[in-house]
């Protein structure tokens, strides 16, 4: 082979090296760019970035009540169902001496804190806020930027809140572990 094969070979070869890598620079620069582009699944997710897949990580209250028992004076059994409302979901737990509704912007499908509202009751719920209510004859609302601790074990909603103040005609604390579907 001449110099100039060798020549010839060896810029051949540079340029499908340096080829190769710019594409993989700029495949994996889309990663971050906010745009569903270059074969990926979700925007700046799946095919050569990252995987989809957000592996969830519990929330953990700090206090560990009964599953399905709410203390709002006494410790009551309550039965819990989840609906929609208006795009909002609403949790919702009633026993024989008060209703209590939590309230979150949509159908909660990861773990993660909500915070009560300092808006509610309303229907402009940022994501990660909620609102809550306990109805027993009167109304009573906690203080905004409580703690609502949400987990999703085998696709079902697990609730919970610790000590939170309810102010009505008077404050009573309250607790819970709500699970529903």
């Amino acid at each position: 082979m001449t110099k100039y094969g060798i020549a010839i070979t060896a810029i051949f070869i540079w340029a499908a090296i340096f080829i190769g890598c710019s594409k993989e620079i700029i495949r994996t620069e889309t990663c971050f760019d906010g745009i569903l582009n270059n074969g990926e699944t979700e925007i700046d997710c799946g095919g050569h970035c990252k995987s989809c897949t957000v592996v969830a990580v519990p929330v953990v209250p700090p206090c560990t009540p009964v599953n399905n028992k709410v203390t709002f004076g006494s410790t009551l059994t309550a039965s819990v169902y989840g609906m929609a409302s208006s795009g909002q979901y609403v949790v919702s737990a009633n026993t024989s001496q008060f209703d209590l509704d939590i309230t979150f912007p949509s159908e909660p499908t990861a773990d993660r804190i909500y915070t009560v509202s300092p808006n509610c009751p309303t229907s402009f719920l940022g994501p990660n806020e909620c609102c809550m209510v306990i109805t027993a004859f009167n109304l009573y609302y906690p203080p905004d930027g409580a703690s609502v601790y949400v987990n999703i074990v085998n696709g079902q909603k697990v609730i919970t809140y610790c000590n939170v103040p309810f102010s009505g005609p008077s404050t009573v604390n309250s607790t819970a572990k709500l699970t529903c579907p």
